[in-house]
């Protein structure tokens, strides 16, 4: 009930349920939960603590071998792009840096 409240489609969902499969409304229940319960799940994931993580999404750890290697795949590239992030912006810096002292 909280949840169709705040996704604005009031008591829909208790009138009629089966509109949580509807791929739009079940999209915005997720969204709406993820951001109610962000602050906890965050800190599971900034521990590492990917089973209590999922715990707090889906209340067990079914899904848990691929989530790990969601979340991990997910991480690389992560790392992978802040890395290439900083070394593109150190070339960018290098290459103006040398422009102005050959000017």
């Amino acid at each position: 009930m909280q949840l169709g409240k705040e996704i604005g489609i009031g008591d829909q969902l208790i009138k009629d349920p089966n509109k949580a499969n509807e791929p739009k409304i079940a999209a915005l229940i997720l969204a709406q939960y993820l951001i109610n319960h962000e602050i906890p799940i965050r800190n599971a994931l900034k521990h590492g603590d990917l089973i209590h993580a999922r715990r707090l999404v889906n209340g067990g750890s079914h899904g848990l071998t691929g989530f790990r290697t969601a979340f991990n795949t997910g991480r690389r590239f992560l790392h992978l792009s802040v890395i290439t992030r900083a070394r593109n912006k150190a070339t960018r810096k290098h290459a103006s840096t040398k422009k102005g002292a050959a000017t």
